[in-house]
């Protein structure tokens, strides 16, 4: 089966056991927010389809398993956050936020992405959401959601409702 010219991969989240489909949901969320989108390690390797959504930066959530595909065309920011249920995302949050500043100053995109694009990128594009665009938490976590099936485990989410 194919989406966007990308394989459809049915998996099934070990934190929550909801089965989602591994594919770009991209264009649903960038109706809403066009500086700024996630998925899953799948389309960081993908230049082709990085450069159809006129990426220029991208935030690496896994640069300790995951090369920066392409530092030739990109500005990234390389992180390792952890999805586990002790990770602070507050460690991270105001690099990723200056660097997501630096985007919208330069009317950029950002390509946010993690291994399976279900947890540690949805929760800083949520961040990102409730931080620059005055989103609720429930809202942010809806949009998202509705774009891509997310699970975010349980740490981060109750992180991301104390930023409301």
């Amino acid at each position: 089966m194919l989406y966007n010219n990308l394989h459809l991969n049915q998996i099934i989240c070990q934190n929550c056991s909801i089965q989602y489909f591994r594919f770009n949901s991209i264009k649903q969320l960038m109706n809403n927010i066009k500086d700024a989108i996630q998925c899953s390690v799948d389309v960081a390797q993908n230049l082709n389809l990085l450069n159809n959504y006129n990426v220029t930066h991208i935030i690496n959530l896994i640069s300790n398993i995951i090369p920066n595909y392409f530092p030739e065309y990109f500005h990234y920011l390389s992180l390792i956050v952890y999805d586990n249920l002790t990770f602070q995302l507050n460690d991270i949050l105001n690099d990723c936020f200056n660097f997501l500043n630096i985007v919208k100053q330069t009317k950029g995109c950002c390509f946010i992405h993690c291994e399976a694009g279900i947890s540690r990128s949805p929760s800083i594009i949520i961040a990102y959401l409730m931080k620059f665009y005055n989103y609720s938490y429930d809202n942010a976590y809806n949009l998202v959601n509705n774009s891509r099936n997310i699970c975010i485990n349980v740490n981060f989410k109750s992180q991301l409702m104390r930023l409301n």
